[in-house]
Parts: C-alpha cells; sequence; structure tokens
C-alpha cells in the first residue's frame, strides 16, 4: 500500500462515497418540441445563456411564478464573433465559479448555437476551407465549457438542435457538436405527437436514450400526466434515486 501522503503528493485524491445529486443533460429536439421548457423546470437559480430567439413566450411563466432566472444574452455578428466568443467563456468559468459547491441549473440553448460562434470566432468566414483536424480548438473550448459545469456540482442542461440526418432524411441527428454526449450522465430525445379526433392535445414526451448511472433507465419514456413526468427534478430522481 502505498503512503496516503505520497499519493497526495501525487495529485491524487480519493475517489467521492456519495453522488452528487444533480444531472449533466443532453436535451434534443427538432424546434417546438418543449426543449426550454424541459429545461426551465430544473431547480433555481438558473443561468440561462440564450442564444436563441425562441425563449420569448416560454421563460416568462416560469419567471412570473417565482422561478430565480438569471439570462446571459449572447448577441453576434461578423464583426465581433472572437470579441464575444472569448466573453462568454470567460462568464460561463467566473459564473462556476462564483457557484461552486451551491445549488442551482446552467442552461445553454442551445449548444449547437454554441458551437456555431466557436466555429466563427476561431476560423471567421473561411468555413469551407477548414480541415478537420483545425476544429480541435473549438472542442477544447467546448469540453472547457462543459468542464467548469460539471467541477461547479451545479444541474447542466445542454440544448441542442436536431433535424434530417445528412445521409438519410427520415432520421434525425444532432446538430453540431455530436461528441457531447460522452459528457452527459442522461441523453434525452424529445418528441411531439399530434392530438387526433380520439385523443385530442399535443403531447410532449422524452425519450432516455443513454444514461451512465443507470442504464436500466435507457428506453424509458416521460411524459406529463403519466407516472414518469417530464420534468428535471423528476428525471434527476430517476437517475439518482
Amino acid at each position: 500500500m502505498m503512503d496516503p501522503a505520497v499519493i497526495q503528493q501525487l495529485g491524487f485524491t480519493p475517489a467521492p462515497t456519495q453522488t452528487k445529486h444533480r444531472i449533466l443533460l443532453q436535451a434534443g429536439g427538432p424546434k417546438g418540441f418543449g426543449k426550454t421548457t424541459l429545461a426551465l423546470t430544473a431547480e433555481g437559480p438558473i443561468f440561462y445563456y440564450k442564444f436563441e430567439t425562441g425563449d420569448e413566450g416560454v421563460i416568462e411563466p416560469f419567471a412570473a411564478a417565482g422561478k430565480e432566472i438569471y439570462t446571459y444574452r449572447v448577441y453576434y455578428n461578423r464583426t465581433n464573433w472572437k470579441e464575444v466568443w472569448t466573453q462568454f467563456l470567460d462568464n460561463v468559468s467566473q459564473t462556476c465559479n462564483q457557484m461552486f459547491g451551491k445549488q442551482g441549473t446552467f442552461i445553454f440553448d442551445t449548444m449547437t448555437e454554441v458551437y456555431e460562434l466557436g466555429r466563427m470566432a476561431h476560423f471567421g468566414g473561411r468555413l469551407s476551407q477548414v480541415v478537420p483536424r483545425e476544429y480541435g480548438v473549438v472542442y477544447v473550448d467546448l469540453k472547457e465549457i462543459v468542464r467548469n459545469v460539471e467541477a461547479s456540482g451545479l444541474n447542466g442542461i445542454f440544448i441542442q438542435k436536431m433535424g434530417p440526418a445528412y445521409d438519410n432524411k427520415d432520421l434525425l441527428e444532432v446538430k453540431g457538436w455530436g461528441d457531447l454526449k460522452w459528457d452527459m450522465q442522461v441523453v434525452l430525445r424529445l418528441q411531439r405527437f399530434e392530438g387526433t379526433p380520439e385523443a385530442p392535445g399535443t403531447r410532449f414526451l422524452g425519450y432516455i436514450e443513454e444514461c451512465r448511472q443507470k442504464g436500466s433507465l435507457v428506453g424509458t419514456w416521460l411524459e406529463n400526466g403519466g407516472d414518469n413526468p417530464l420534468d428535471i427534478g423528476h428525471l434527476t430522481g430517476l437517475v439518482h434515486g
């Protein structure tokens, strides 16, 4: 057995014996499938990184009901890509440091747009000339975002756009940084079913595609009004319960 003091000097620390009761979640789906609404069911305070315009009319009811939500708006154009990107990365890092060990939730809406801004910040208007090996600088920045959130101990909800696959239009795929899922505890795909005369009303559901902590949850459907409601608190309880 190596001396514990030597182990510590080598930079190792004892493994924790209890899992943090939080969730790192990739929530993916096409437009209008309830991704933002689901994310806002998480516990507050919520630090909401707004890259999209689809939150209007969605975020206000949660704030009006008393949920503590803070919005960081990310607006950019072709003249300030790099400046806005640097400010955004710094803000994520500083906010994670300030919230270390506390409770709350980070929402990135969407990570697809985060990825696009990162590409523009590093490569500007020459995207068609960028070879795959050059994207490493973007991936380093994206992984830094995820690792800062993970280290903070808060929930991290990373919303991803989905659309028809390039080689099969009948299938949906994540648009943007596909490797995000490897750092997630749960990968959730949202679905929407329109009502019929026999069953009126639109149904919003979530399908658990991957779950690192509890593999038995893979294949589980979540739906409001059922035994497994489509809610971040309930999902967290399933994962850690």
